[in-house]
């Protein structure tokens, strides 16, 4: 019975019913978009930190603080 009125109003409001299901697959569609950016990002930076290793250093940025 629900389903004979969700058909009666598609049919009523069609372009109403296209523009929601067109809406809503882009938003969708860009949600997954910057999740996938997101994990490239991550993957790409720990693999560049996963080749600096143990060799990396840090230096204080002035004279100010010294370890002697």
């Amino acid at each position: 019975m629900l389903g004979k009125y969700i058909r009666r109003d598609i049919k009523h409001r069609s372009g109403k019913f296209i523009f929601l299901v067109l809406s809503v697959s882009i938003g969708i569609a860009a949600i997954i978009g910057i999740l996938q950016i997101n994990i490239s990002a991550q993957d790409d930076l720990n693999r560049q930190l996963e080749n600096f290793g143990a060799n990396m250093v840090i230096y204080p940025k002035s004279d100010a603080f010294s370890l002697q």
